[in-house]
């Protein structure tokens, strides 16, 4: 399956395209669904809204940026400078060199971005609906609806993960959730990356 469009972390509906294309030779044990960083996110969006006829079994999610808003701030603050810049780049070489199609005034927009929140202000939120950045993080934050999963899912997050902070998580264990179990790991960092200098305390 090849798209021609590009992903935000709300892109349920991209989820439900690929179950939809699954055949019954590979659907009929049912399918346990497995996010990994923003597609964890993008899964757990999907979750409580699944049709009334879905293959899902169960599912898991390892590192995602459950408030991406949290996630944004964390990413920008001065000790992942290095990964900033790293990870901005990525995204615009994406976006300027995939066959989506850009209006001249969104690659201008996008390769005059300094910053990730600027990136998602500019071009992810204007090009998928939203108002602003701070608006697309808000309707795309998954941990608005964890609560509402009903199949049995994980969700694991490492305590130092340098890019997305565990208090996301702590909040969400207090919710009394029936259908999820959170997973929080002492050491793992994001998805393996690890920060420097790791305190549990």
């Amino acid at each position: 399956m090849v798209t021609r469009g590009h992903y935000h972390a709300g892109s349920a509906s991209d989820l439900l395209d690929v179950l939809g294309a699954l055949s019954f030779q590979e659907t009929r044990y049912g399918v346990f669904a497995i996010g990994y960083s923003l597609g964890g996110n993008i899964l757990l969006n999907l979750l409580p809204r699944l049709p009334a006829h879905h293959q899902l079994v169960g599912a898991a999610t390892v590192s995602a940026p459950v408030e991406p808003l949290e996630a944004c701030k964390r990413i920008m603050a001065p000790r992942n400078a290095v990964y900033h810049k790293l990870l901005l780049s990525r995204m615009k070489r994406e976006v300027l060199s995939s066959p989506a199609r850009c209006t001249k005034r969104e690659r201008q927009l996008v390769e005059d971005a300094t910053s990730v929140l600027e990136f998602d202000d500019r071009f992810v939120a204007q090009r998928n609906g939203f108002c602003s950045a701070l608006d697309y993080y808000e309707r795309t934050a998954s941990a608005r609806h964890v609560k509402a999963i009903t199949i049995p899912t994980l969700m694991v997050h490492a305590c130092n993960d340098p890019w997305i902070p565990v208090s996301s998580y702590r909040a969400l264990q207090g919710q009394g959730l029936p259908n999820v179990e959170i997973v929080l790991t002492r050491s793992g960092g994001h998805v393996g990356f690890h920060e420097r200098g790791f305190s549990d305390t």
